[in-house]
């Protein structure tokens, strides 16, 4: 079996991007690719579609669910929380024998800025493992986005929140990001990574306004994926 065709590492993270657990890998579909996703990260529920309508663009449009917010809706005072997000990658530079792939992505471009983040990324397969190294800010560079609003009605103007975010140029105050795959076998990789984001600076928090969830006690996380089938 030839090493170079295993795992490609496309399957998406939980909001649907190419990657890994909750972070973006340098990695996008093939052109004219299609994916859909239904992730559950409790008490997060994240369901969509993205595509690759050019060789160099991974689009994502998809719906973000919060379970059990306090003071919602229902009648024992806890309801779902549910925001829109569209975010892209751009494939900047392929990878090559030597040189990594780069990308530039952005999370959540439009509206209330609850998830939004922009972000670089290198990735590069070496045998059996695929490394990503990146840079980011917003959510997930573990910013509080807060600092960002000029007001949390005007989602469909240029003044929203998550534009105001993006067309800051100011790159300062963010976080790195990274993971490890290690393809073991053409149908099973063991994965780890590095995730700078701090859920207790979310606008919409569960963690601080809910039923009991403790925040996580690590910015590491592990997995192993299996693929059942072709």
């Amino acid at each position: 079996i030839n090493s170079s065709l295993y795992s490609s590492n496309l399957t998406s993270n939980f909001a649907g991007n190419t990657g890994v657990l909750e972070t973006p890998n340098a990695r996008i579909m093939p052109d004219w690719s299609m994916r859909f996703f239904l992730n559950k990260d409790k008490p997060y529920t994240y369901y969509g579609v993205a595509a690759t309508p050019l060789p160099f663009l991974e689009a994502n449009f998809h719906m973000t669910q919060v379970d059990g917010i306090a003071g919602i809706t229902n009648s024992d005072g806890y309801g779902d929380y549910k925001d829109k997000s569209i975010s892209f990658k751009l494939l900047l530079q392929k990878e090559g024998d030597y040189s990594p792939s780069l990308v530039f992505g952005a999370d959540d471009i439009d509206g209330t800025s609850l998830y939004t983040s922009k972000y670089i990324a290198l990735s590069k397969k070496i045998n059996y493992f695929d490394f990503t190294l990146g840079y980011a800010k917003g959510r997930l560079g573990g910013e509080d986005l807060r600092k960002y609003e000029v007001n949390t009605s005007n989602s469909g103007s240029s003044n929203n929140n998550a534009f105001n975010f993006m067309k800051d140029l100011e790159w300062g105050g963010g976080k790195p990001f990274g993971s490890i795959v290690f393809n073991a076998t053409p149908d099973i990789s063991l994965m780890a990574e590095y995730s700078s984001i701090d859920y207790s600076k979310d606008k919409i928090n569960l963690f601080l306004n809910g039923p009991k969830y403790e925040l996580p006690d690590s910015k590491t996380n592990y997995g192993v994926k299996y693929n059942i089938s072709d």
